[in-house]
């Protein structure tokens, strides 16, 4: 142990302040870095209450540090510790407590994420908890936050769970779904599940669709099709995507259909050499493709870009529920 970690240790106010008299910024860094480090090493919670004596700009490297060193000391403490940080902290926060943790110890990382996750939703949902706290040795933190509730397939208030079920399911999502099938879950509620389908779409979408039978009701389902509809939608695998739709109760396939197709059209275009009606008149589901013909109509109307011979092949593609939307808008847009 060098001089600078006994003092550290001894007085560690009196060794920021003599830093802080130094003049060479670059010697400065380089021992304000080494204080960090070793006052997180001998006492991170100290050093998580004295935040205030270093310099603004370290504060929150110094944070997460000292997170991470008590996570090793205790996985409960520190979800307690990070629930009570303001929130526009948390998130930044939970990957730094997460970072290496999930590479080298995946499933204890895992145990942690599942148990912040069922106490959640036991303070969420105002079950009894008491067994479940003395069980585990949890408590709930003064201004704990709650992950939050889904409202027609969105959930609100959610970044801590977001953030460390993001950083798991990139690892290994199938065993992620498999231990949020162990968690409760309401008829009306949308499961976590749904989640990582939504993480898994961008990297293996066909690893998300096989995970769809297993999703446990029906609004989780619906909110995990809405995903992997839009991602096959930018992927051009329109056909699929029709088929999704037809799954879903009927109220909410308009909008799905939508989305796809405003993914599909929006964002890649329409098929290169090919018109935006050959293009459309390639969907096969009857339902995705009047909504595509819709869109099509409104959108290049609106570009002054839509000849009257494509109009009137785009409006044959349409259902008689989309015709008579379409006019409406027509009536709307003369008055």
């Amino acid at each position: 142990m060098d001089a600078l970690e006994q003092w550290v240790q001894c007085e560690p106010e009196n060794a920021l302040s003599a830093i802080s008299n130094l003049e060479t910024s670059r010697l400065q860094k380089e021992l304000y870095s080494k204080v960090v480090a070793s006052w997180s090493d001998y006492e991170p919670r100290e050093l998580l209450r004295n935040l205030e004596l270093l310099p603004e700009n370290l504060r929150v490297s110094a944070q997460r540090t000292a997170l991470s060193k008590i996570r090793d000391l205790s996985a409960q403490e520190v979800t307690k510790l990070v629930a009570e940080l303001p929130k526009h902290n948390q998130s930044s926060s939970i990957r730094t407590i997460l970072g290496n943790w999930k590479e080298y110890a995946f499933e204890e990382a895992l145990d942690w994420v599942m148990s912040y996750v069922e106490l959640s939703h036991l303070s969420h949902t105002s079950r009894v908890v008491g067994t479940l706290i003395s069980k585990e040795n949890f408590s709930l933190p003064d201004g704990y936050v709650s992950p939050g509730i889904w409202s027609d397939g969105h959930r609100v208030g959610n970044t801590l769970i977001d953030t460390m079920l993001s950083d798991l399911s990139a690892i290994n999502a199938k065993l992620v779904f498999e231990r949020i099938l162990d968690q409760p879950l309401g008829d009306d509620e949308v499961g976590l599940e749904a989640d990582v389908v939504m993480h898994l779409v961008f990297s293996d979408v066909n690893a998300a669709i096989d995970l769809l039978p297993r999703i446990r009701n029906e609004k989780t389902r619906n909110a995990a099709i809405q995903r992997v509809g839009r991602r096959l939608g930018l992927d051009g695998r329109m056909e699929v995507a029709g088929k999704f739709g037809s799954r879903l109760p009927k109220p909410k396939r308009s909008s799905f259909y939508d989305s796809v197709v405003r993914v599909r059209f929006d964002l890649v275009g329409h098929s290169v050499g090919e018109s935006v009606v050959e293009t459309v008149a390639k969907i096969q589901s009857p339902e995705l493709r009047s909504r595509a013909a819709l869109w099509a109509i409104e959108s290049r109307k609106a570009r002054k870009n839509l000849s009257p011979s494509d109009e009137a092949s785009l409006w044959e593609y349409l259902t008689e529920e989309d015709k008579e939307e379409e006019r409406r808008t027509e009536v709307t847009i003369t008055r």
